[in-house]
């Protein structure tokens, strides 16, 4: 949950509150259609798979399936209670729901309370929609799918990035008994040149397994403000994330604050600690 909070805080590059792009530059990708039509199936068929926990699902069927304008699957869905209790506590209470991923100047559901949207810009797509449930019962929540799903948009969404974080081990697993220690690089993979801020504590921001992991560097980070990173060039600082007591498989994020586009590079990796030998 943290994560996608952070994914969104450091991704959103717009807010939909203007044009940013002319009608060439809003040409999504047939590949990127391709993707978001599997992740709305994805999602239709896990809100289906929830129908017999909820209520309010009970009318939810593929007649609440249909293509936007872009030619993607959305969703829109509107529970209508079939008969009220004399009981406030059992009463049938309405429930709307609607998602879909739009191009990113698109809108597939008029603009209303509960409504959402997040922006992947170079994707040049938004996750939005709305829901609307009573605050204080429990009604099915599409929240959840959302951020599930949108972090597999931000991921593709990276594979664009002129820069790139990696996150390198320096071992291919580490005992209990020892430091955890890697490579934290800053790869140019475009053809141009990039005025790039260096590797330190006010630029790398981590997490593991979804929480804040404050870590410091192996050695003195560079005292300069900014440098350029030639094209194919790379920037490496190690970082000692410190001694774990269970075996366990660690997932590290690495965010680089720095945004393109409104984007930030950021780099995953997963960490096996195995018990130390005694």
């Amino acid at each position: 949950m943290r994560r996608w909070i952070l994914i969104i805080g450091f991704l959103i590059g717009f807010m939909c509150t203007g044009s940013v792009f002319s009608a060439d530059d809003q040409a999504i990708d047939p590949q990127v259609i391709e993707l978001s039509n599997r992740i709305m199936q994805d999602i239709f068929s896990e809100v289906k798979t929830s129908q017999p926990k909820f209520k309010e699902l009970a009318q939810f069927s593929d007649q609440n399936l249909f293509k936007n304008a872009q030619g993607i699957y959305a969703i829109k869905y509107e529970y209508k209670p079939v008969a009220q209790s004399g009981d406030a506590s059992q009463q049938d209470l309405p429930y709307e729901l609607a998602v879909t991923i739009d191009g990113m100047e698109q809108w597939t559901f008029e603009p209303r309370k509960g409504m959402f949207n997040y922006g992947f810009p170079l994707l040049k797509l938004k996750i939005s929609g709305y829901q609307k449930k009573h605050p204080i019962r429990t009604q099915f929540d599409i929240d959840p799918l959302v951020k599930k799903y949108g972090q597999i948009l931000a991921d593709e969404q990276q594979k664009l990035m002129p820069l790139k974080i990696i996150i390198e081990p320096t071992k291919s697993s580490f005992t209990t008994d020892e430091d955890v220690i890697v490579e934290v690089v800053l790869r140019n993979v475009s053809k141009r040149h990039m005025y790039v801020r260096p590797l330190n504590k006010d630029t790398l921001y981590f997490l593991i397994d979804d929480q804040y992991w404050g870590t410091k560097p192996t050695e003195a980070a560079p005292d300069e403000v900014q440098k350029i990173l030639y094209s194919g060039e790379e920037e490496r600082m190690s970082y000692r994330i410190g001694v774990f007591q269970q075996p366990q498989t660690i997932h590290m994020m690495c965010f680089y604050r720095m945004a393109i586009h409104g984007v930030n590079p950021f780099g995953v990796q997963e960490i096996s600690i195995v018990e130390a030998k005694k």
